[in-house]
């Protein structure tokens, strides 16, 4: 994926039960910096509080602050929504193991998508 284009058909192919993935790639492009990269816990952190605001808008089944729901949180960005957003080629872990710092956009995707990053973000809400 290498277009501003190929980006919004992929949100917007993006069923219900997906929901999770449109989010994160707002946050995503709404937190990236100019290079395309996004720091693990100020990302996490800002799906989080999304999450949590909208009664577990990110469908992991439990919308309270408890260690339960903590943890089932970050076993689907870690384990659903991140591996999606890999395999079509959007963006990756920095470094690519369990200890990544930085969520990072392809590099040729994200030269299409800040040139218009704020009304990306929006359309991708």
């Amino acid at each position: 994926m290498t277009t501003q284009q190929e980006f919004l058909d992929f949100v917007t192919g993006l069923g219900a039960e997906e929901r999770s993935v449109g989010l994160a790639l707002s946050l995503l492009v709404r937190r990236a910096d100019d290079d395309g990269r996004v720091r693990r816990g100020a990302w996490m952190a800002s799906l989080e509080r999304a999450h949590h605001q909208g009664g577990g808008a990110l469908g992991s089944g439990v919308s309270d602050t408890s260690d339960e729901a903590t943890e089932a949180f970050r076993d689907l960005v870690e384990n659903r929504v991140i591996p999606q957003l890999e395999s079509a080629g959007i963006a990756h872990r920095d470094p690519e193991d369990e200890n990544w710092d930085f969520l990072v956009f392809d590099a040729e995707l994200w030269a299409t998508l800040v040139l218009d990053r704020d009304a990306l973000a929006e359309a991708v809400d």
